[in-house]
C-alpha cells in the first residue's frame, strides 16, 4: 500500500479552506453592510460602512475547522516521515527493496541465506525457491 502523499491533500485543503473563509468573510462584509448608526438600521437610504465585526466572525468561526486540517495534515506527515525511516532501515537491514514474503525473483536461490538454502528446494525447470512443504513448484506446477 502506498503510503505517500496522503499528508499533501490536507495540506491543499488547508489552504483551500483558508482562502474560502477569508472570500467569504470579504464577501459577507459587503453583502451584509453595517448601518452608519442605529436609529438608520431599517432605512435603506442611509449611507452603509463595510461590515468589519462579520467578516472577523466568519474569520474567527473558520479557526477551528482549520486547526483540525492542519493537525490531520501535520500528523499524517508526521506518519509518512516514521514510514520512510523504518523503509530505509528495512533496506538497510535486510538488503532488499522487497519484502521477505514477495519473492520477485525466480532465480532467488543465490539470494537466500545457508540455513534457507537447507530448509527449501529449487525447481529444476524454472529455478524457482520453494519451502520444504510444498509438492509442487509455486511457480511452475512442476513436481519436486
Amino acid at each position: 500500500m502506498n503510503h505517500k502523499n496522503h499528508s499533501r491533500v490536507f495540506f491543499r485543503w488547508f489552504w483551500v479552506t483558508l482562502i474560502a473563509y477569508i472570500a467569504i468573510g470579504i464577501v459577507a462584509g459587503f453583502l451584509f453592510p453595517k448601518p452608519v448608526d442605529i436609529t438608520s438600521l431599517y432605512s435603506f437610504d442611509e449611507e452603509t460602512k463595510f461590515n468589519w465585526l462579520l467578516m472577523i466572525g466568519v474569520w474567527i468561526s473558520g479557526i477551528i475547522p482549520e486547526a483540525i486540517i492542519y493537525a490531520v495534515y501535520s500528523h499524517l506527515e508526521n506518519q509518512e516521515i516514521q514510514i520512510d525511516i523504518l523503509d530505509n532501515i528495512y533496506k538497510i537491514s535486510n538488503g532488499t527493496n522487497t519484502p521477505k514474503s514477495v519473492d520477485t525473483n525466480r532465480n532467488s536461490y543465490r539470494n537466500t541465506s545457508a540455513a534457507n538454502r537447507q530448509a527449501t528446494w529449487v525447481c529444476p525447470q524454472c529455478g524457482t525457491t520453494n519451502q520444504p512443504y510444498n509438492e509442487r513448484c509455486t511457480n511452475c506446477d512442476n513436481k519436486k
